[in-house]
């Protein structure tokens, strides 16, 4: 391969890793806009009512955003994010689901999603 070659590869090559870091940066941003809008409406939602129930809907915002699945949460996961006991996590997601605001999809192991539209009203 020539100099010259070998530099146009070069160049090519980190032109095409600089679009894909720039479009990372615009997919995050928007992502985190979104992410903030999620909590401002879980701050407002009068039908959660603890610090613990707030912060298990905003981790099930953020696997809703960031999951690559978006198949849910399992309470494991939770209880490795939030550092909560199965126990709690168990309880908070119960009463949660009594009240509308996430939905089990499965029962074992234990997934949970956001209902859908909640975000989106």
């Amino acid at each position: 391969m020539a100099q010259g070659e070998l530099n146009y590869f070069v160049d090519e090559f980190f032109h095409t890793i600089i679009i894909g870091q720039e479009d990372l940066l615009i997919g995050l941003s928007e992502k985190i806009e979104l992410i903030d809008m999620g909590y401002k409406k879980i701050k407002n939602d009068s039908n959660i009512e603890t610090k613990d129930e707030l912060n298990i809907m905003f981790i099930l915002i953020q696997d809703n955003y960031f999951s690559l699945d978006t198949k849910g949460i399992t309470v494991k996961d939770i209880m490795n994010v939030s550092g909560y006991s199965d126990v709690t996590v168990r309880r908070k997601l119960k009463l949660l689901e009594d009240k509308g605001l996430v939905k089990r999809i499965k029962s074992n192991p234990l997934i949970y999603v956001l209902p859908d539209g909640y975000l989106k009203s």
